[in-house]
């Protein structure tokens, strides 16, 4: 089993949202809220931002479904994933070619 950190952000994001989308999905999980900087042009922009830890995972295929369930139900453009012991980086990279924005 694997370990997996996806970190999702967007303006007005609620974990407790996020949280009873994955209780949905039966995830076990453990979702902590954070503020995000986001470049914006010249400058930073805040996000509100929420970081999932998910502990058990078989596979990589496992996270993409959390990320892309996240995706639809936020509208959410991109997300950092960590798949412990595998890979690291924007969800674009992680579940596809390189598409990643920036």
């Amino acid at each position: 089993m694997l370990t997996a950190t996806i970190s999702v952000s967007r303006s007005e994001l609620r974990c407790d949202d996020v949280v009873r989308t994955l209780q949905t999905l039966g995830i076990a999980c453990d979702v902590s809220a954070n503020t995000t900087l986001v470049p914006d042009g010249d400058s930073v922009r805040r996000e509100s931002g929420c970081r999932i830890v998910i502990g058990q995972v078989s596979n990589k295929w496992e996270v993409e479904r959390v990320w892309q369930t996240l995706r639809k139900e936020y509208k959410l453009n991109c997300a950092h994933g960590k798949i412990h012991g595998e890979a690291s980086g924007c969800t674009f990279d992680l579940f596809g070619g390189s598409r990643c924005p920036g």
